[in-house]
């Protein structure tokens, strides 16, 4: 891999973790709607609400206020698993996310060497940490599959906060016609999209 596609895999991640969080800032827009913050003279107000938060507390943002809403769902069954597609989003990929990009981010990475007679698919870096044990040096390493990996996921996520903002947005206003089967399945821990 030569030096600028690996720099470009890095800023396509980054990219693509952006939106993810902007795609989480729409789902918390559409829970402040739902409760009453809509039209043009709340948009100020939303704002002011979204301020500064960066990934952690925008997912624990999002996180609370969708649960707060399923609360008042009577049918155990779908609290069941609505916590599970929660414990997917935000405890599983989205946490493995945000470890991969401050990763990404914040290694001395060993560019790659533009040089056809040498091909490392494996890019190496590290972190110079020291704790009260002394060195506590992390090494990292990528491959560019692992890094187009990790953007696919953050594009699925994407598409999986949008639709359980939808399906929230609909289910309340239409109970019978917008279930939960007909949006996602679970299976092996994993929650996916139905097609």
């Amino acid at each position: 891999m030569e030096q600028k596609e690996f720099y470009a895999l890095i800023g396509e991640f980054c990219v693509e973790f952006e939106q993810l969080c902007l795609s989480m800032e729409n789902a918390v827009e559409g829970v402040l709607e739902r409760a009453g913050l809509d039209g043009f003279n709340n948009r100020q107000l939303r704002n002011i609400i979204l301020d500064s938060k960066t990934a952690d507390p925008l997912q624990k943002m999002l996180r609370a206020m969708w649960a707060n809403e399923l609360n008042r769902e009577p049918d155990k069954d779908l609290k069941n698993k609505y916590k599970k597609l929660c414990d997917y989003i935000f405890n599983k990929s989205f946490k493995n996310l945000v470890e991969v990009r401050n990763k990404l981010v914040h290694t001395k990475w060993c560019a790659p060497i533009d040089d056809a007679k040498y091909k490392n698919e494996t890019i190496v870096g590290k972190k110079i940490k020291a704790g009260a044990s002394g060195d506590c040096t992390l090494f990292h390493s990528f491959s560019e599959m692992d890094v187009i990996n990790k953007i696919d996921e953050c594009k699925n996520l994407q598409n999986m906060i949008g639709s359980v903002s939808y399906w929230l947005t609909m289910h309340h206003k239409y109970p019978d016609n917008f279930k939960f089967d007909d949006f996602f399945i679970i299976e092996n821990n994993a929650v996916k999209l139905k097609s």
